[in-house]
């Protein structure tokens, strides 16, 4: 291939031809070089890391990343995010404590592709699902920046966090992406209703048949820990109202009473809390007002027993 250059600077071949030539040497040699690094890049990368990584300027790696795409060494996954498909007979890395059923490589590329390169948490109701409670919710990611515009076509639940409080009580099963710990997740769903339609329900069934995968210690610990003392009073409320409920059948909802010393009374100073987002009903009888933790609730223990039972 060098002969080019010297057959065209010495008049062997038409001006023309020798271009056509040394622009598809240059294309082949950008072509070779994007496919030679693509073992040196994460999984899923930015066009940012390959620019890096191989020193080319942004239309020459957009132009080369693209024709990996069209030879499907690559797929685009949008906002400069590529990810590198498994090749036949390759297997992924498994992640560290992949929770079953939550994690895939697809999902984090889509993630990538949502959030970048930042940190963020699979929590909320998801993380319950991923501890084994049954429920159906669009997946609830967290990070601590702001989400892509895409995430609500994309079927996701974005809430923004802190630093502080992203990665408290979770695990890391990939380079960016993380799980609430069932503990957790079990209240952040009670401190931020808001983010978790139907929780006291979702609540109810873990704290009555979770069994040992959610403890009231830990969660005790926890809420002291991060201050979330209005999630350990729905805890609490929900366990002293389901203990005195009316037995569904031959199911009893009788959480340990464990759950309903998290928060015997509030503190001083605490404020009226609703059970969850939905506003609570004026007419009399169609809820229960928890008045030793200042808690109103939207309906009765009789019927959120029977709701988690049936």
């Amino acid at each position: 291939m060098p002969c080019l250059r010297y057959r065209y600077r010495h008049g062997g071949l038409d001006n023309c031809a020798a271009r056509r030539g040394l622009d598809w040497l240059a294309l082949y040699t950008t072509r070779m070089r994007a496919a030679s690094v693509l073992d040196s890049l994460p999984r899923t990368f930015a066009t940012a890391q390959y620019r890096a990584a191989t020193g080319s300027a942004p239309s020459s790696a957009s132009r080369a990343l693209r024709g990996l795409a069209e030879r499907g060494q690559l797929r685009s996954v949008g906002r400069g995010w590529w990810y590198r498909p498994l090749a036949e007979g390759e297997m992924p890395t498994p992640p560290i404590d992949t929770p079953p059923g939550v994690w895939s490589p697809d999902l984090e590329c889509l993630l990538d592709a949502l959030f970048g390169p930042s940190r963020r948490r699979i929590g909320y109701l998801s993380a319950l699902d991923a501890a084994g409670i049954p429920l159906t919710f669009p997946l609830t990611v967290a990070s601590t920046s702001r989400a892509s515009t895409r995430v609500v076509s994309a079927g996701l639940v974005h809430v923004r966090e802190s630093e502080t409080v992203l990665d408290v009580a979770a695990r890391r099963f990939s380079e960016r992406t993380a799980v609430s710990e069932p503990d957790r997740a079990l209240l952040e769903c009670a401190q931020f209703p808001r983010h978790t339609a139907r929780c006291e329900e979702y609540i109810g069934y873990a704290i009555c048949w979770g069994g040992d995968t959610f403890a009231p210690d830990r969660v005790r610990d926890l809420g002291d820990r991060l201050g979330w003392r209005a999630g350990l009073r729905r805890i609490a409320s929900i366990a002293e109202g389901l203990a005195g409920s009316t037995p569904v059948g031959d199911l009893v909802a009788r959480p340990s009473g464990a759950w309903a010393t998290l928060a015997p009374k509030p503190h001083r100073g605490d404020r009226w809390i609703s059970l969850n987002s939905r506003p609570v009903p004026r007419s009399p009888g169609s809820g229960w007002t928890d008045a030793k933790r200042q808690v109103r609730w939207w309906t009765t223990p009789d019927a959120l027993a029977r709701q988690i039972a049936g």
